[in-house]
């Protein structure tokens, strides 16, 4: 488990040899797009950790949520910063089902295997005209400006809501991550929200769970996408001079309107999500 340090550069390519974070998270919500490594390194995630999948499903219906509320707020352009593999339930399929007009998608990722998915799957779903992908580090957002998908489909005068779910915890220590914030805020327009999502620093766990997410953390050191744990108060300090969306920065299904199963009350200090709306 990574507590501090750098993270890894881009990849320059496709790597089957070794487990892939998009590709295990993708398998672990339902996708089809894993490699046997990333099916053998989930299955054990699993074993150290059985609710792995029923955490990922989590964060995933967080962002659904995310998505309806932004919508219902009128926003109608989305940038999914770190976006991965667009599987089902991907932010379009969001927009699409809720029937609104104008909508605009933008998935930002710097791994070809994920954009090599974002157009496969855009082209199959029919909605390349509205939806695109810029393979970019979100770490560069001066380079995502002026890709010409993000010119082609984000008007930054008008609300945006930027998306940076389950990625921020790969972002090491060298990258100044409020600073690199505030570069995305100051191309949003007044009336955008900002959504994250962050996996839990087991300083905030019970002991027993603490140990657990240890493991489940430190499975990642022997992967590209090692995870970088920060604790509530760094977090909360990212959404300085922001308007809070209630219910403010809780757990995943702690946010929006979620019946709290046993499952989900087991899990559910796994991860924190918090909303802030660009004054």
């Amino acid at each position: 488990m990574a507590v501090e340090g750098e993270a890894p550069g881009a990849p320059r390519g496709i790597d089957s040899r070794r487990p892939n974070a998009a590709r295990v998270y993708d398998w672990l919500v339902g996708g089809n797009a894993a490699d046997p490594v990333d099916i053998e390194f989930g299955e054990q995630l699993l074993k150290t950790f059985p609710l792995t999948r029923a955490g990922a499903v989590m964060n995933r219906q967080w962002l659904w949520r995310a998505v309806d509320a932004a919508l219902a707020a009128g926003i109608r352009q989305f940038v999914d910063l770190g976006s991965g593999l667009p599987t089902a339930g991907a932010v379009h399929d969001r927009v699409r089902a809720a029937g609104v007009e104008g909508g605009r998608v933008l998935y930002v990722d710097y791994e070809a295997v994920a954009r090599a998915h974002i157009e496969d799957k855009l082209l199959s779903d029919e909605v390349d005209d509205w939806c695109g992908g810029a393979q970019v580090d979100i770490r560069d957002p001066d380079l995502l400006f002026a890709h010409p998908e993000t010119r082609r489909l984000i008007d930054w005068d008008e609300p945006v809501c930027v998306l940076m779910v389950a990625v921020l915890h790969f972002i090491g220590d060298e990258t100044d991550i409020p600073a690199l914030l505030r570069r995305y805020r100051d191309r949003m327009a007044p009336g955008s929200w900002h959504a994250i999502s962050y996996l839990s620093s087991v300083d905030d766990e019970e002991p027993e769970q603490a140990a657990t997410l240890r493991r489940l953390w430190a499975a990642y050191d022997d992967t590209p996408n090692p995870v970088f744990v920060r604790d509530r108060s760094e977090i909360e300090t990212w959404f300085e001079g922001l308007r809070m969306i209630p219910p403010g920065l809780v757990h995943l299904p702690q946010w929006g309107d979620v019946e709290l199963t046993p499952e989900l009350d087991t899990i559910k200090r796994v991860g924190w999500a918090g909303v802030g709306e660009i004054r």
